[in-house]
């Protein structure tokens, strides 16, 4: 059996991250104020906001197809208790650099309407390119 101990583990440079590419661990997760600034993340290079109850997060690096798990929450924006996040895409389609968030209040027990959220939070598994 082996064992390996370190505080510190970086690219054969001596500088560099280690990049994660065949591994389960999550390749892109961010935590962000609602449509408007990242306030944790790792490979999220970037936040959009599209419109009320849209966000869009871009990817440091694409991944190698569409079939990534994505498992996300977020808190309601609009003094609802509840929100969710609907079907995720990008115009509508997926892609391997982006992914676009649709938030929605559940306050009446429904599907509700789109609401801008005061904190979301992802984390994005698959494969990178």
């Amino acid at each position: 059996m082996s064992e390996i101990r370190a505080d510190t583990i970086t690219g054969s440079d001596g500088t560099s991250p280690v990049t994660l590419t065949k591994q389960s661990a999550a390749k892109v997760w961010v935590h962000y104020v609602g449509g408007s600034a990242i306030q944790n993340s790792l490979s999220a290079s970037s936040l959009t906001d599209n419109g009320t109850g849209r966000d869009q997060i871009s990817f440091v690096s694409s991944f190698s197809d569409t079939n990534y798990a994505v498992a996300a929450s977020s808190k309601d924006g609009g003094g609802y208790n509840d929100a969710m996040i609907l079907g995720a895409d990008v115009n509508g389609t997926l892609t391997t650099s982006a992914y676009e968030f649709f938030h929605r209040n559940v306050a009446s027990g429904g599907v509700g309407n789109p609401n801008d959220v005061s904190i979301g939070q992802a984390s994005i598994h698959g494969d990178l390119a």
